[in-house]
């Protein structure tokens, strides 16, 4: 791959943009009385053109599908990234099936196929200023720029400072407590206690789930991809804001290194945090405060957090995770 750009698909989007838009132009001049010479001269230009946007459309298309899938980005520029697909594929099928139509059926060239062209003409011009504002207003792909989320992303992971929790069953709810460097926990002698003192410390730890979203937390915070795939489940549901991403896959290949990128700038503070763990399954909801300065800007947010897990081959795998702020 060559080093200078993310992926292919800025190279052929410019033939496809330039080839479409002469495509419409040719067919809108032959649509004007010009001489016989000069219609036959525009024939001919445009079923070369014809040729050759057909194949760069594929191509553009194909590429496009690649970098959806491997550009980084935040949740406004993945919305973005939704519409300028949905541009895209529509300008493609149009033209495409203009070109069909252009070379299958000779007799309704003139009538139908050169409709077609027109409207793909219109149309990429619609997908080209959706493309734009994906580089030159949301950054993607751009080397100098980091390739990650920002403020918009509402995530909750490895907390900061210290946390208290208030639940009235400790073998189902319990605290958290740990620090940016290092974590201090304070275990209980009875796990059925009632904890009266807001103050009091203790840890969820000792429980198994709790151990998985710990590892999880932990693990998007340093970096670690591999490990934060692996503790999750392979259809696991993942919603952030209006977003949703339906399998550990998905999340790998799109959402993961931002966060990640965006966590590493972050200090966060556990507020509050309650487990509840049965025999197989487990749900975790936590609270915590996130602060920093990432992309120039101030960060400053409360975000809530909830997991529930599914012991799986002895393993608590996390099977749906919602972030929000």
């Amino acid at each position: 791959m060559i080093t200078i750009i993310p992926n292919w698909h800025p190279i052929f989007v410019h033939f496809t943009l330039v080839l479409l838009t002469l495509s419409g132009i040719v067919q809108l001049s032959l649509w004007v009385n010009f001489t016989k010479n000069v219609q036959l001269t525009l024939i001919q230009t445009q079923k070369w053109l014809t040729i050759l946007a057909s194949v760069c459309v594929v191509l553009t298309v194909a590429t496009g599908g690649y970098a959806f899938n491997t550009v980084n980005h935040d949740e406004p520029s993945h919305l973005a990234m939704l519409d300028h697909r949905f541009w895209a594929l529509i300008t493609s099928a149009t033209f495409l099936l203009g070109a069909v139509f252009y070379f299958l059926l000779p007799k309704l060239r003139s009538k139908l196929s050169s409709v077609f062209f027109v409207t793909a003409m219109i149309l990429v011009s619609v997908t080209g200023y959706k493309g734009a504002e994906l580089v030159y207003r949301h950054g993607l792909g751009v080397m100098s720029l980091p390739k990650t989320t920002g403020e918009g992303h509402q995530h909750q992971h490895d907390a900061a400072t210290e946390e208290q929790d208030d639940g009235d069953d400790a073998d189902e709810h319990n605290d958290h407590d740990h620090s940016n460097a290092a974590h201090s926990h304070s275990e209980q002698n009875d796990i059925n206690e009632h904890h009266e003192t807001a103050t009091e410390e203790f840890s969820i730890q000792s429980l198994d789930a709790a151990k998985s979203v710990k590892a999880f937390q932990d693990a998007l915070k340093s970096g670690n991809a591999t490990l934060a795939r692996e503790l999750l489940d392979d259809q696991v549901l993942i919603y952030e804001g209006d977003s949703a991403e339906n399998s550990a896959d998905e999340y790998a290949n799109h959402h993961m290194k931002a966060d990640m990128e965006f966590l590493s700038h972050m200090s966060i503070t556990q507020l509050s945090q309650h487990i509840q763990q049965s025999e197989k399954m487990a749900l975790y909801t936590g609270i915590s405060k996130i602060e920093g300065k990432y992309h120039d800007k101030e960060i400053s947010m409360t975000s809530t957090e909830t997991m529930v897990l599914k012991q799986i081959n002895h393993q608590w795998k996390i099977t749906h995770i919602h972030w929000s702020n």
